[in-house]
């Protein structure tokens, strides 16, 4: 599943060119100690590098930028900034800076942190403590459409297509048919208030014994 975002990053160019920018912000920072220290000064939150990240950096690693965004724009009010600029790498220093003070770049960041949210709980979710096998297919299946209500208002909305395509392409790879009958033997997925509940993008619900691809894993799981 943590591969989902890095086909995103080779399909999508505004994503992969967000992320760069992002690496080029924190590479600047922990390059140069001074500046670093500036901005330790006045953020209680530091800028993760993708080694101390256990999944998921592309979410993680902008989340935590777009955390950090009021500080990193503060520092730049400070005369502090400038004299310690001059002496580490002023080109370099003069790109991050405009990069910072980008409206363009911060809202391409919320764009991306949106979108690639639901993919981050799934991972998060399969990452935790307990039994997860009767939850992975309902949750992978609501994937598509938390992605659909999102992106219908998004700007990149004309890019859906892709990423459907992305998730279904890893999820044919990864689902086998134990995710299918852990979800038929869980009762929760039969209960009548649950099935109530239209899934994310207002499709019906249906319990599994009434999906026939999951019928059909089933089947496959009792024959193994």
């Amino acid at each position: 599943m943590n591969l989902i975002f890095k086909d995103f990053a080779n399909t999508l160019p505004w994503l992969r060119d967000t992320y760069k920018a992002r690496k080029n912000i924190v590479k600047y920072y922990i390059h140069h100690t001074h500046i670093l220290a500036m901005f330790r000064e006045h953020s209680k939150l530091e800028l993760l590098k993708v080694a101390k990240t256990r999944f998921a950096s592309y979410y993680t690693l902008l989340r935590r930028l777009l955390d950090c965004r009021e500080q990193l724009i503060t520092i730049f009010c400070l005369s502090k900034w400038k004299d310690l600029v001059k002496n580490a790498d002023p080109d370099t220093g003069a790109k991050v800076a405009n990069t910072i003070k980008n409206n363009d770049f911060w809202d391409e960041v919320k764009n991306i942190v949106q979108i690639t949210k639901p993919v981050f709980q799934l991972i998060e979710f399969c990452d935790g403590e307990g039994p997860k096998m009767g939850e992975v297919y309902k949750r992978m299946y609501n994937i598509l459409g938390e992605l659909k209500e999102i992106m219908k208002d998004n700007v990149h909305k004309d890019d859906y297509p892709l990423i459907e395509q992305i998730v279904l392409n890893r999820w044919e790879k990864m689902n086998i048919p134990i995710n299918c009958l852990g979800f038929a033997l869980n009762p929760r997925f039969y209960d009548a208030n649950f099935l109530k509940i239209p899934a994310p993008g207002g499709v019906e619900r249906k319990p599994p014994n009434l999906d026939s691809e999951v019928m059909l894993g089933i089947l496959e799981a009792f024959c193994k």
